[in-house]
């Protein structure tokens, strides 16, 4: 898995749980797998920093180059 997929996975998630798509037990069992995942990746930066070294993992790259494309265009939404 990756930043992106992660992201649009947990989004995903999130306007299911609000539609009464998911149940909220299972929304709460991926939450707490994306929690875990979250505390991994924070690990691994935190040991990246503490020996002065780029992350790199998988997840960190994809992050990278997240964090480096140009943002789309925001829709704006009208009330």
């Amino acid at each position: 898995m990756n930043y992106d997929d992660l992201t649009d996975e947990l989004g995903q998630l999130y306007r299911d749980l609000r539609t009464g798509k998911v149940d909220p037990a299972v929304a709460h069992e991926l939450n707490a797998t994306a929690q875990n995942i979250h505390a991994v990746v924070r690990l691994g930066l935190l040991n990246a920093k503490l020996k002065n070294a780029s992350p790199d993992l998988k997840f960190f790259r994809s992050a990278r180059k997240a964090a480096t494309k140009k943002p789309a265009a925001r829709k704006t939404q009208q009330s």
